[in-house]
Order: C-alpha cells, then structure tokens, then sequence
C-alpha cells in the first residue's frame, strides 16, 4: 500500500475510538499540498491532509477539525529536508511547532531504541489511542531498495525494529499500517520476505 491509505484509516479509527495520537515513521514529510507537490500523489501529503494542511477541497471536506491534531503527531525518520525547501512546501516546525518532528541523523545519533522509548511515553502522555505508521522508505535504499523513492541516509533493519518495539509494546496502540513496499523493484522476492520477517518479528512481541 501506499501512504494515501494513511487519512482513510485514520478516519475509520477516529470515528471508532475517538481522536488518536500517530507515531509517523517516514523517510518524508509527507507535508505538501495540491500547489508544492511535483507529482500530484496523495502519497506526497498524507500528514498534511492528516493535521489540516493539505489540499483545499480534502482538508476542508470533513467537519472542519482536522483528523489529527499536530499536538499528537511525532514524526520519525524523515530526511527530504533539501527537497521540501526546493518544493516550497510548508514547514511543519513552522506552522504546527507543537508537532515532535526527529529527523532521521538524530535517530542514528542518540539510537533507535532510545529514540523510540522516548517518543512512545511522549504519545502516551496525550492519553490518546495511538496509530503506528511505517514507510518502509524510512529504511536506507541499501538496506531496502524496493520502495518508490529510495534514498540514503536512512534506518537500518535493526534500528526499524528497535525504534518500533515500544510503540508495539504500548497498551494505547490499536493499529499500524505498513506502506510503500515496491514490489516492481522486488523481482526475487528477497525485499518482500525481509519486511514480512520484520513484521513478524514486531507482532510477536
């Protein structure tokens, strides 16, 4: 699947169990709008959408109040930076500064595990069901080429787990998508097998 599927759920989960909280684990932002997108996909500003900031005629089609408050959000992973400013997309540290955004050298930095501990009590303490997003781009494209847009720079398969392992092991967790696997960039299924063990591996903790 692919991050459009992100506002879709999350307005399922909202309308079941009420406002959530998103640990949003990227490789991007996903931060533009109709105007700054170069390629027009959902896919490029699902946490926009999400917090209020995307597209007119999608963020304003609802009840008004946006799927998730920037207040609930942390994002993890995330290293575009160069790009977004390119594209002119909005800043989320700009426009939504009570948003966590930890960039993906500051995961390397202080350490996956760490770093997800510390965003986990960070989400718990909003006293909000939570939703864990993972894009698997958030991986380095040595680590794991199969996505749309693979770059450097990025997480490990082992920093992937040990920064999901607290959000997995949190009671307040009631649901994670797992978006981006490309499997036209997967032709032995190596990639493919790889995620799914992860996956295994998280959910059988």
């Amino acid at each position: 699947g692919c991050c459009s599927l992100l506002p879709g759920a999350i307005a399922g989960v909202r309308e079941a169990v009420g406002p959530t909280a998103i640990a949003f684990v990227d490789g991007h932002l996903d931060f533009y709008d109709g105007n700054t997108s170069d390629t027009g996909e959902a896919a490029d500003m699902d946490l926009a959408i999400l917090t209020g900031w995307g597209p007119t005629g999608v963020v304003d089609s609802g009840d008004g109040e946006p799927l998730v408050e920037p207040a609930d959000v942390v994002v993890i992973g995330y290293r575009d930076e160069e790009e977004t400013t390119r594209l002119g997309a909005v800043d989320p540290a700009a426009v939504a500064p009570e948003m966590l955004l930890v960039h993906a050298r500051d995961v390397l930095a202080n350490g996956a595990a760490p770093t997800g501990e510390v965003a986990t009590r960070w989400l718990e303490s909003r006293a909000k069901p939570i939703w864990l997003h993972l894009d698997l781009d958030v991986l380095d494209e040595e680590e794991f080429p199969a996505v749309t847009y693979p770059r450097g720079s990025g997480l490990s398969w082992d920093d992937v787990l040990a920064l999901a392992g607290p959000f997995l092991a949190s009671p307040r967790l009631v649901g994670i998508d797992v978006a981006d696997f490309n499997a036209d960039r997967d032709d032995d299924g190596l990639h493919a097998r790889r995620a799914v063990d992860a996956l295994c591996v998280l959910l059988g903790r």
